[in-house]
């Protein structure tokens, strides 16, 4: 095992001692990892990034605070306020990134947000609800821990729905993201059928629009017909406009 993989375990390990692991959902690339590590057999991911994020379900929990900043610390971390944003990061070395986030909700806000059980504070960003409304926990025997992701299917949508976000370097790397677990998944039906109901049922109509035009920009079959899909949306919506005019 490489000496980035190691810190990222020993880094788990550490928020398992805390009591911090049922709080958060481990998001971003290095779910992947864990994907190829105790999801999916003989998938391999395409792991080439520091960036350690993990999503805070509630910014109230825990009920009983927990010094992060002096754990991490304790452990090599070094915490740093970022300048532009005010969120607090922590850096291992050169090899770990860490960060938290929270689910932007509303009309959202500029300032960073407080997470007061934590003691620090996270940007906040859209769409992240469909990671947390999609999980699955992964029991890490060889640590003796669950580990709380986001669902593949789930992982591979967010990853389309967000990319007019991301810089031209990120948007690339998430596009072999996105085939290489695509690839995987269609050598079993029962995935595409999870991807498609997650699709069709956990996205809002704009979050299929943003993935309907992804994939026909990138020529990219999910498995199902995104038109036929797209089509039964617009006729429901229709009938439903219809049924309120005539009321």
């Amino acid at each position: 095992m490489d000496e980035q993989k190691r810190v990222f375990w020993d880094t788990m390990k550490l928020f398992k001692e805390i009591g911090l692991l049922p709080h958060v959902l481990l998001i971003g690339s290095w779910v992947e990892y864990v994907y190829e590590f105790a999801y999916y057999k003989d998938y391999y991911s395409n792991l080439r990034t520091r960036d350690l994020d993990f999503l805070v379900k509630n910014i109230n929990r825990p009920s009983n605070p927990i010094d992060i900043k002096q754990a991490l610390t304790n452990n090599g971390y070094i915490m740093d306020v970022d300048s532009l944003t005010g969120t607090t990061k922590f850096f291992k070395e050169n090899l770990l990134e860490l960060e938290f986030l929270v689910m932007e909700k509303g009309r959202g806000q500029s300032e960073p947000y407080l997470i007061k059980p934590l003691n620090i504070r996270a940007e906040g960003l859209r769409h992240l609800d469909i990671l947390l409304n999609n999980t699955t926990q992964v029991s890490i025997d060889e640590y003796g821990m669950m580990l709380q992701i986001p669902l593949p299917q789930a992982y591979l949508l967010h990853k389309i729905i967000i990319s007019d976000k991301r810089s031209d370097f990120k948007r690339e790397k998430d596009l072999r993201s996105i085939l290489n677990i695509l690839e995987y998944m269609k050598q079993y039906p029962q995935e595409l059928h999870t991807l498609s109901y997650i699709y069709q049922n956990r996205l809002l109509k704009s979050e299929q629009a943003k993935v309907f035009k992804y994939c026909n920009e990138y020529n990219i079959d999910l498995g199902f017909d995104l038109s036929r899909v797209n089509n039964n949306i617009l006729i429901k919506d229709a009938v439903k406009r219809n049924f309120e005019m005539e009321r």
